[in-house]
């Protein structure tokens, strides 16, 4: 009788344990829940366009995005208010922007900011 209730005891314990795992997963794996951070990403890294992605899961929705050369010539910017969970796509061709060489776009988001860069071949 008493090897009975250590049995069924073991077996409770494992499922509420399973349960609250489980839980604690799914509520990790939700990308807006008690986060704040926002993603810049190029469309296509490997190739020569320029268009690139933001995706937010922060608490700003204001957004500022610049293009510029090495030089920090200032080729092109823009601003956008993406909400929280969404994804918006830029799209730059580079015959828009008509550059080349070392291109870097800036991203700022209130007081954070994200850079990334892709080097375009002399035509």
């Amino acid at each position: 009788m008493n090897n009975r209730k250590i049995i069924i005891v073991t077996i409770l314990l494992i499922l509420v344990s399973a349960v609250y795992l489980s839980w604690t997963e799914k509520k990790q794996a939700d990308l807006d829940l008690d986060k704040n951070w926002w993603a810049l990403s190029f469309e296509n890294p490997k190739n020569s366009d320029l268009s690139f992605s933001i995706e937010n899961h922060s608490n700003s929705d204001s957004f500022h995005w610049t293009v510029f050369t090495a030089g920090k010539t200032k080729l092109k910017e823009g601003d956008l208010t993406i909400q929280k969970g969404d994804v918006t796509d830029i799209n730059l061709n580079n015959q828009e922007v008509n550059a080349s060489g070392k291109i870097m776009i800036d991203v700022a988001s209130g007081t954070d900011k994200k850079e990334i860069y892709k080097i375009i071949p002399v035509h």
